[in-house]
């Protein structure tokens, strides 16, 4: 077969370069599959975490919360369950490791008003949600 100038591999001139190629190529392509999967997943978890921040609302509302009431409790949820908003207005152990969190807060400011008033905003947001009591036949 004559040589027509062409760099292009034959079954004559296939070498090691053209393997180097071919599998940077696929080396490529398996990166950009998995950056993209996990841009998918990353934008994935952020819609999630709407609707979930946007469910505690919801609980919010319907359990009737006042305005405040409601930016303490989202408050609560974004700085001590961020991965599991939702939870805290609906778990009772999720609640009470973010009351307890925010009041070792207050108690170290040394504003004691500050730290009474939040634990009688806390009660009342505990009551409202129903997560001051264990459910009868539930073990304690």
């Amino acid at each position: 077969m004559p040589n027509t100038g062409s760099n292009l591999p034959t079954p004559q001139n296939f070498d090691d370069t053209w393997t180097l190629y071919l599998f940077a190529a696929i080396l490529v392509m398996f990166a950009i599959a998995y950056w993209v999967e996990k841009l998918r997943r990353r934008a994935e978890w952020s819609r999630t975490l709407e609707a979930e921040f946007a469910a505690l609302e919801d609980l919010g509302k319907d359990k009737d919360l006042t305005r405040e009431e409601q930016n303490i409790l989202e408050d609560l949820a974004r700085r001590f369950a961020a991965e599991e908003p939702f939870r805290v207005g609906t778990m009772r152990q999720v609640f009470n490791r973010c009351v307890d969190a925010a009041m070792e807060e207050a108690r170290k400011s040394g504003d004691n008003p500050l730290f009474t008033r939040r634990g009688e905003v806390l009660r009342d947001i505990r009551v409202k949600l129903g997560l001051d009591y264990v459910p009868f036949g539930l073990r304690i």
